[in-house]
């Protein structure tokens, strides 16, 4: 996910009648328009907040399987 998407995402999240707490559910990788891996944040697919890389393996850890 390139920075734009988050930050569209991120807007659409706060634009909601309940802008409720994200559990994060998916999150991707930090890309460019090419597809290229940038800094090794990650993005969330439902809200668009970063994610450091340690928060990111705290949050797949807790994950029910």
């Amino acid at each position: 996910m390139t920075h734009r998407m988050a930050t569209h995402l991120q807007l659409l999240w706060s634009r909601r009648t309940d802008p409720s707490i994200c559990p994060h559910p998916n999150l991707e990788l930090e890309t460019d328009h090419a597809g290229r891996y940038l800094s090794g944040k990650f993005y969330c697919l439902v809200c668009g907040a970063a994610i450091s890389r340690k928060q990111a393996s705290t949050a797949t850890a807790r994950r029910p399987k």
